[in-house]
């Protein structure tokens, strides 16, 4: 039995984060239809977005929705945007975007010929939560992949508001996912149903090669020992500690690949010689580079209660790859240990490097690869699957 699913999550789907599109493919692979609705997360719209704003408004203004959906848009990946009026959280603004959403996502879902769809949230936005029994749904699922009330960038108003609207929103929900045991311990005395399906990989890419050849400028700067770091730039990374691992594999390379948010603290990075930042690349293309590299790291800054909820899915694709992984002593690290060095000290990690470069032994990379094998996201679709099959197997109900 096929499920219509609306899904709605914080971040754009075409982001650097390849894991909300590898679930949206693998369940409309199969057989659900699946109706994307992203950037539902707690950001005000940008003046960027004013054109859209004023669409919005005059659409309010007639009561009706501000567009149509194109012709089959939303069962194939299709995306839904929604962009509410600022400033979010002032009590009649707070209206009217309860009561645009409500009744575009209406409009969405009946476009979609979706009857009783699965309601699927993985960020507890506000008006969502505030409307989510006003919408047309078989039940709801919330995926909790991060500890969004610990981001570091949050006020401490907005960090209250989403400690309230996820509580709201765990015991609402008719089945609570959650990436890590962490999130599970926080959100389980208050969900009815609970289960802990962790990130995974792509194995059969990982395993392979990579797409295309590295650029040409960036290959000549690679010299051995190349050490490596995919991921976001952001604030749950030790920087200190980045900084003592390129200076100790010199005149080999730190090379780290991938997008760099604002305001995160990195000045001293770029000021080490042998640091080379590849910038954000297509997903299909990152085997190319951990191919070059000599060890991967997992440098996070592990007194920051965020990064103890963290299911990497870089630590699984450095797996898969059969490169040596050295990371910080962080639940999702310390349950690979069999394959992954662990270190709990700066000293400890930067030795743990050392050693990793160092290797040159087959069994041992067969080892990660082996284990990366258990990892895959089939497994990990297939019990979301057998647990929405479960859980949500019969008719809707009628939106109040």
């Amino acid at each position: 039995m096929s499920v219509d699913i609306v899904f709605f999550d914080n971040m754009p789907m075409r982001s650097h984060n390849p894991e909300p599109r590898i679930k949206v493919r693998g369940l409309m692979r199969r057989g659900h239809r699946v109706l994307v609705v992203d950037k539902m997360g707690m950001n005000d719209p940008s003046l960027a977005n004013i054109g859209l704003i004023s669409a919005r408004l005059k659409a309010l203004a007639r009561r009706t929705p501000a567009s149509s959906p194109p012709s089959g848009w939303p069962v194939t990946e299709g995306i839904m945007r929604p962009v509410l009026l600022p400033p979010r959280r002032a009590p009649v603004v707070k209206g009217i975007n309860r009561r645009w959403l409500a009744r575009s996502l209406k409009h969405a879902i009946e476009a979609a010929g979706m009857k009783d769809p699965l309601l699927w949230t993985r960020f507890p936005a506000p008006e969502l939560v505030d409307i989510i029994d006003q919408l047309p749904h078989r039940g709801v699922l919330y995926e909790c992949v991060d500890d969004y009330p610990a981001f570091l960038h949050w006020s401490d108003e907005v960090r209250a508001l989403l400690r309230e609207n996820e509580r709201r929103l765990t015991q609402r929900a008719d089945l609570v996912v959650v990436t890590a045991p962490r999130l599970g311990e926080r959100l389980g005395p208050w969900a009815r149903r609970l289960e802990v399906v962790p990130n995974g990989v792509d194995v059969e890419l990982f395993m392979g090669k990579g797409v295309g050849e590295l650029p040409s400028e960036l290959a000549g700067r690679l010299k051995p020992p190349v050490v490596g770091f995919v991921g976001v730039l952001d604030l749950r990374l030790d920087y200190e500690l980045l900084v003592k691992v390129a200076r100790a594999v010199k005149p080999g390379v730190l090379l780290i690949v991938g997008p760099q948010y604002p305001k995160v603290p990195i000045e001293r990075l770029p000021q080490e010689p042998n640091v080379v930042f590849a910038g954000e690349v297509p997903h299909e293309q990152v085997p190319l580079y951990l191919r070059h590299m000599d060890a991967c790291l997992l440098p996070y800054d592990g007194s920051k209660e965020l990064v103890r909820a963290l299911s990497p899915v870089k630590l699984f694709e450095y797996l898969a790859s059969g490169v040596p992984v050295v990371g910080v002593d962080l639940p999702a690290v310390r349950a690979l240990d069999d394959v992954v060095r662990v270190a709990t000290t700066h000293d400890e990690f930067v030795a743990h490097v050392l050693a990793a470069v160092a290797e040159h032994d087959p069994a041992a990379r067969q080892a990660r690869q082996d284990r990366a094998l258990t990892e895959g996201w089939d497994s990990r679709l297939d019990s979301l699957d057998a647990s929405i099959r479960e859980v949500f197997p019969g008719p809707g109900r009628s939106a109040r």
